[in-house]
């Protein structure tokens, strides 16, 4: 049974909320932690794999986490 790879996007918004968000499945989620909102967003897209038959018991899912970082210049 071959893995399954989701991409996980992450990024904070302006008032300092994480946000996860997976294309693939029209999931999203947001925490003021990061390691919770790490914690949420896989949970989120196991259980929704498996709803969607997408992976089955025993399978391997893969969870590829994107982190996006917005640096000001400042000359």
């Amino acid at each position: 049974m071959p893995n399954i790879t989701f991409v996980i996007e992450i990024d904070r918004d302006e008032d300092g909320i994480w946000l996860a968000s997976c294309e693939q499945l029209h999931l999203y989620a947001d925490s003021q932690n990061y390691e919770d909102l790490l914690k949420i967003a896989g949970d989120m897209v196991v259980d929704m794999a498996v709803e969607l038959d997408m992976a089955k018991e025993g399978q391997t899912i893969r969870l590829q986490f994107l982190q996006t970082q917005n640096l000001a210049v400042v000359a």
